[in-house]
């Protein structure tokens, strides 16, 4: 879910445009906000808007479910109607397994060290 370490412009893709602008270092996609009345601003690829983009993250949470926005993070809409496209249940299964780490390791949220797991990279 976490695309980069840092909130730095230059990490951001500046490829997608409209509906698939992706904001945030968590990769929050346009279209999910918006079909919710969220209306992202450049401010959320910033630290100053790092309160919004928690904000705009439970309301998506709150109102698609957990597997909901998390299809929707991997891939968009597509996956957010079929639960399955872009390999939407390995991207959960890889989600839920970095829970269950920091679970396991409350360390892990306070230092420097991050839980990766491996994806199909998708399209």
């Amino acid at each position: 879910m976490q695309e980069t370490s840092t909130f730095n412009p230059a990490d951001y893709d500046y490829t997608k445009t409209g509906d698939s602008t992706n904001y945030s270092a968590f990769n929050l996609n346009r279209d999910m906000m918006v079909r919710l009345g969220i209306q992202p601003t450049n401010a959320f690829n910033t630290w100053s808007g790092v309160d919004s983009v928690a904000a705009a993250a439970k309301t998506m949470i709150t109102n698609y479910g957990v597997n909901g926005f998390l299809n929707y993070l991997r891939g968009g809409y597509t996956a957010w109607q079929d639960g399955h496209s872009y390999d939407a249940a390995g991207y959960r299964n890889a989600i839920a397994s970095i829970v269950r780490y920091i679970e396991n390791d409350l360390s892990l949220l306070t230092d420097d060290r991050r839980v990766e797991m491996y994806t199909i990279h998708q399209r």
